[in-house]
């Protein structure tokens, strides 16, 4: 029997086999490794580059720029021929024969968005179940039966929804990634208490805070050189996102603690 690499030859493949069967996107075979590693680059430079690596971004930028092409190409050969509209892409360019139907910058748009989320994603995710679950890493030391065995017990029961359950809590303890970090263009003030609080400036890249949403948090204001404290709803963005921004050097990763059973 030829060797089995779990990530390559199944967490990889099957996020990418369905870009090409449901999105109806033209993955060749011989092109799926590559279709992959493009939406990792790109993934790697919007969620995984917390202190803006020029190299990292330069990467995306040029692996951004082939799937752009690729994606019009693919656009135009559906327009072209009757969309097959089981998939994706197919709807999409069947709407553009309605009034207000979608341009083909908007359909790109769009498949860029889903793919970059989906493929990325899922084999970071199953990735690290895996290696929780299974791997030669920092879960060694570990006692492993309290994620293996629950894990057999429910694959064995053909129990999908108690597995899944079983893979979220594992994920728990080597979650994807912190957060989404993100470039402001431009400065922009952050609201407190009473008033003004302080500006973001806009050089640092930021890591957007999913806790500033559920109660206050501090950070260091750069431009200002003191903390402010954000609040939710408090910001008025004039940058390009609309969230509440950390910056990634206050980011500190914790291991979470093992829930009693």
């Amino acid at each position: 029997m030829p060797p089995f690499d779990a990530i390559r030859d199944l967490v990889i493949r099957v996020p990418t086999r369905i870009c090409r069967r449901y999105f109806g996107l033209p993955i060749s075979e011989d092109r799926e490794d590559e279709f992959a590693r493009w939406t990792m680059d790109i993934s790697s430079y919007l969620f995984g580059d917390p202190l803006g690596d020029p190299a990292v971004r330069e990467k995306a930028r040029q692996v951004a720029e082939h799937m752009r092409a690729f994606l019009d190409r693919a656009i135009g050969d559906a327009r072209a021929e009757s969309p097959d509209e089981t998939t994706i892409l197919g709807r999409l360019v069947a709407m553009q024969r309605q009034e207000g139907g979608p341009t083909d910058a908007g359909i790109r748009a769009h498949l860029m968005g889903m793919i970059t989320g989906f493929v990325p994603t899922d084999t970071v995710a199953a990735g690290h179940m895996l290696d929780v679950l299974i791997g030669n890493g920092r879960f060694l030391t570990w006692r492993r039966t309290r994620f293996t065995k629950p894990v057999m017990r429910a694959i064995e029961a053909n129990d999908d929804r108690q597995l899944t359950k079983c893979l979220f809590e594992t994920l728990r303890f080597l979650p994807i990634n912190p957060g989404p970090f993100r470039v402001c263009s431009r400065t922009y003030e952050v609201e407190g208490e009473g008033g003004s609080a302080g500006d973001l400036a806009s050089s640092p890249k930021r890591l957007a805070s999913s806790q500033a949403r559920n109660r206050p948090c501090s950070t260091a204001a750069p431009s200002r050189g003191r903390t402010v404290s954000i609040h939710p709803g408090a910001v008025r963005s004039t940058c390009s996102s609309d969230r509440v921004f950390m910056p990634a050097s206050a980011f500190t990763w914790r291991r979470p603690r093992s829930r009693k059973r």
